[in-house]
């Protein structure tokens, strides 16, 4: 079956789109043949960003805490800020833990201290209050299995 489009306002993603013809038909006899498609075209869904619906996507397709240490690395310059935030990265959220990796020893020493653990606990914690994890562990930069 033809496409029954003929007003300037042409749509080619309802082109094969049965319901949309079904409309269209019951609208005709409403609107006239003129405004029909119009119609249609002024009831449809608003466009979205490409990135609200992958979201939705990888909310149904990751775990919970694959999809928060995907947030975490994505404000992990803001919440770290510089210069640690060149030398550490996150590398995992598992058992209980945040484990970061750092590049630099000189780094990895002073990070390694309890008070800046839980420093460093604090901030992400405030940032992300669902954080499953109870503590900050810094480990050498390659250590930490994928």
């Amino acid at each position: 079956m033809a496409y029954r489009h003929h007003s300037e306002f042409y749509d080619p993603k309802y082109k094969e789109n049965s319901k949309r013809r079904e409309l269209e038909d019951m609208l005709r006899e409403w609107y006239g043949n003129a405004y029909a498609a119009v119609e249609i075209t002024c009831r449809t869904d608003e466009p979205q960003k490409i990135s609200k619906s992958l979201d939705k996507l990888m909310q149904s397709r990751l775990s919970s805490s694959a999809l928060l240490t995907v947030q975490i690395n994505e404000n992990w310059d803001k919440l770290i800020g510089p210069p640690l935030n060149r030398f550490c990265r996150l590398a995992a959220i598992r058992d209980q833990a945040v484990i970061v990796e750092v590049s630099h020893p000189a780094f990895l020493i002073q990070l390694r201290k309890p008070d800046t653990a839980q420093q460093w606990y604090d901030i992400l914690k405030n940032a992300f209050p669902d954080l499953e994890a109870e503590k900050v562990i810094f480990v050498p930069a390659g250590q930490t299995p994928r």
